[in-house]
């Protein structure tokens, strides 16, 4: 007399095999079907094309087919120590945390922002802060400065 696999039980193999009720034996590939990463959406792939902004699904090839049905299994993880802004005076990077890899590939995942109000250079340059400077990113003259009006000015 055989036995049905239970997924999630002792004898689950990561979470591979998907349940198969009807089916009487002794192995997991007379007991189970076998779930593939091809038919998972890893975290931040909103739109199911296999490339999200954290994680990429794993490819299958000719002579692999990737098995599986968590990030750990069918994703490739992205790395923020791999992605740059192209807006450096409006982001600076996040802090590492406790030596884990920071997750993501967009500016909001990897860098925290820069605003106007936090800005020092604004009187060496005989300006003043713009009005919106706690809600505007950035950290430069031509970003967070304006001139002083002529009557502040005297």
């Amino acid at each position: 007399m055989g036995y049905i696999h239970e997924v999630g039980g002792k004898d689950d193999l990561q979470g591979t095999w998907a349940k198969n009720d009807t089916t009487m034996g002794g192995t997991f590939e007379e007991c189970c079907d076998e779930v593939f990463c091809a038919d998972y959406n890893c975290t931040s792939d909103y739109d199911g094309d296999g490339i999200g902004t954290m994680y990429n699904r794993k490819k299958d090839s000719k002579a692999v087919r990737w098995q599986g049905s968590t990030d750990e299994e069918c994703c490739e993880p992205r790395n923020c120590k791999d992605y740059t802004t192209q807006f450096p005076t409006k982001w600076t990077r996040k802090a590492a945390k406790d030596d884990e890899p920071q997750l993501g590939s967009t500016d909001a995942e990897c860098y925290e922002p820069l605003l106007c109000k936090d800005f020092c250079g604004c009187k060496d340059a005989k300006k003043q802060l713009i009005k919106n400077a706690a809600a505007t990113q950035g950290s430069s003259v031509e970003e967070c400065c304006e001139a002083v009006p002529e009557e502040a000015a005297q």
